[in-house]
């Protein structure tokens, strides 16, 4: 797959829960468990734990953390808030 994040782009790995708390409540995203973007701050925060759990994931409709990347992919791409259009960005999961 080729990239075309942005380079002005920010991509964190929240490696504790306390800093993945805090990167929700700074990016308003209470909502998510795994990972998410933030387009006006251009910022996708990416929770740990997302790794650490067998598939399928509960809590998100993406099946594996590899789904989960690529739907995140699909909205710095899209730029765009749409979840479905996310997914439509990426494709299925290969």
């Amino acid at each position: 797959m080729e990239s075309a994040i942005r380079r002005e782009w920010t991509i964190v790995v929240a490696c504790t829960a306390s800093i993945a708390n805090r990167l929700q409540r700074k990016g308003d995203a209470r909502r998510t468990v795994t990972a998410f973007t933030n387009l006006r701050q251009r910022l996708t925060a990416i929770n740990r734990e997302l790794f650490l759990k067998a598939a399928p994931l509960q809590g998100t409709s993406q099946p594996t953390a590899r789904a989960v990347l690529r739907h995140e992919h699909g909205h710095i791409v899209c730029a765009c808030a749409d979840e479905h259009m996310a997914d439509k960005i990426e494709g299925p999961e290969k």
